[in-house]
């Protein structure tokens, strides 16, 4: 039981208001939370001959989490299938294919929010105003619209299997829109001094990818038996649609979930005459500075960096998209290998033309004493010291404004098209004979070793580029490269 009082009133404040006494108020606070679901399905398969298929479903949901016009979702989904080479024309000419099967999908399928109550406007304990306690709109107003997010994939897909299924190949590709993704939107006017918040349907986004994957038995038949298994990946996505139909916040209409928003760079302020400058509406001289303090600006020596706006100084409002953290390729080759009673498991992974920006190393170099320490041989860098000298890093010198050093490692220039290659596991082991077994009453005994993160081969300026935040691609040295991790086993089976 909690008290709410307006505080003890003073003997004027008797006199005004003729408290007689105190009310006892009851506060409660509880995390159950109820939701409800009902749902209706069916679905039909149909295969004419081991050749052709065919599946259909249908599905209705309605939740207890959405508004009172919009519970119930309608998701259908159909695919179709061909085995090509069950086809008599393919058996009579093709000896070397196996296998082959083409398919096709398209699918509606629904998001269930884990919070029970955006629909419905839930209240919160607000601040108290003059000693009473008062509710708020905390999570958003009521809204008896609000509905399922909905997505819609596509996918086409080729298997193959070749030389008595020797060689197995699979090619798919998807196409996802998600449509309808709920947002917190501010709304228009004011009420009673604050912002109205409510939950909308009005986000978009799109994904869309490319697998390939192989598998090869390179030695079946012999007393050596070695497979092989190799996948490439790409992915795309794109934001596409705002509740204002413009960017919102950091997300740019057209352009990916996951970009990278730099300054541009434009060279080197080679001489006093390149510095940048703006005139003011009064028509005085105002150098380019960092979020237009006027103390600290940009000179010979330095990066140029481009005024986008062309307001005088360098604010958020002057980055340009420089790409995605999104690589152009990622995958794996998983190599078995079996002899007698020998096992050795390799697995290689790679990441293919991945953007990210090594600010730690910026930081590091061009930062103020007793802030920065340095980690990178400064006597392999190469600081400005006269024009056209071709320096990647800006004159060595004290710069008293932080936001002036972080830029430096916010630029265009600092951007590196990124390829790796990891030995993430190696596996060595080996089965103990069977008559040792028949001797010790068990089934199997296996002692192995398994080592990963072993090496790594980059072109990559950093320390590691797998830990790089792949949703901002910025490295600003402060997560720890994967470490070497070395494991001895032994697996006994009865």
């Amino acid at each position: 039981i909690q008290y709410v009082l307006s505080g003890f009133p003073t003997l004027a404040e008797k006199e005004i208001y003729d408290y007689k006494e105190v009310i006892p108020l009851q506060a409660y606070e509880s995390d159950m939370k109820e939701k409800s679901l009902l749902s209706w399905f069916a679905r039909l398969e149909y295969d004419y001959q081991k050749k052709y298929f065919i599946s259909a479903s249908f599905r209705r949901d309605g939740s207890s989490t959405f508004g009172a016009k919009n519970r119930w979702g309608t998701f259908p989904s159909i695919a179709g299938g061909w085995n090509f080479s069950e086809e008599s024309f393919i058996k009579d000419n093709l000896e070397w294919l196996s296998f082959g099967k083409i398919r096709a999908s398209w699918g509606r399928s629904g998001m269930h929010f884990e919070e029970c109550y955006l629909a419905l406007g839930s209240l919160y304990s607000g601040q108290p105003f003059m000693g009473e306690s008062t509710l708020s709109w905390g999570n958003g107003l009521y809204n008896e619209e609000l509905s399922w997010e909905k997505t819609d994939q596509y996918d086409f897909g080729l298997d193959m299997d070749f030389f008595n299924y020797r060689l197995n190949l699979t090619i798919d590709y998807y196409y996802k829109y998600t449509r309808a993704l709920i947002n917190k939107e501010v709304l228009p006017g004011d009420m009673y001094g604050f912002n109205g918040v409510q939950w909308r349907n009005t986000m978009a986004i799109s994904n869309e990818g490319l697998e390939l994957d192989a598998k090869i038995d390179i030695l079946r038949d012999t007393e050596v038996k070695w497979r092989t298994r190799f996948n490439v990946s790409r992915n795309w996505n794109r934001f596409r649609k705002s509740y204002s139909g413009r960017d919102f916040q950091e997300k740019v209409i057209g352009k990916p979930l996951s970009g990278i928003y730099l300054f541009k760079d434009l060279g080197m302020i080679e001489s006093d005459a390149d510095v940048p400058y703006v005139f003011d509406q009064s028509g005085k001289k105002q150098m380019l500075s960092p979020e237009g303090d006027e103390e600290y600006f940009f000179t010979k020596g330095m990066r140029r960096i481009a005024d986008i706006n062309g307001d005088g100084q360098l604010t958020d409002d002057d980055l340009v998209y420089a790409g995605t953290t999104l690589p152009q390729a990622y995958g794996g080759l998983v190599n078995e290998v079996r002899w007698k009673n020998f096992d050795v498991n390799v697995l290689l992974t790679y990441t293919l033309g991945r953007k990210m920006v090594n600010s730690f190393k910026y930081s590091t170099l061009q930062g103020r004493l007793g802030v920065y320490p340095v980690f990178s041989n400064v006597s392999l860098s190469d600081f400005w010291q006269s024009a056209s000298d071709g320096s990647k890093y800006q004159t060595l010198g004290l710069y008293g404004n932080s936001t002036l050093i972080n830029i430096t490692g916010q630029t265009t220039a600092a951007l590196e098209n990124v390829h790796y290659c990891r030995l993430k596991q190696l596996t060595i082991g080996y089965n103990l004979p069977k008559r040792i077994m028949k001797k010790l009453w068990v089934d199997g005994i296996r002692i192995f070793v398994t080592g990963e993160d072993l090496f790594l081969l980059s072109n990559y300026s950093g320390l590691d580029p797998e830990v790089t935040n792949i949703g901002t691609g910025f490295d600003d040295g402060r997560t720890y490269p994967l470490a070497r991790k070395w494991t001895f086993g032994l697996t006994v089976n009865f």
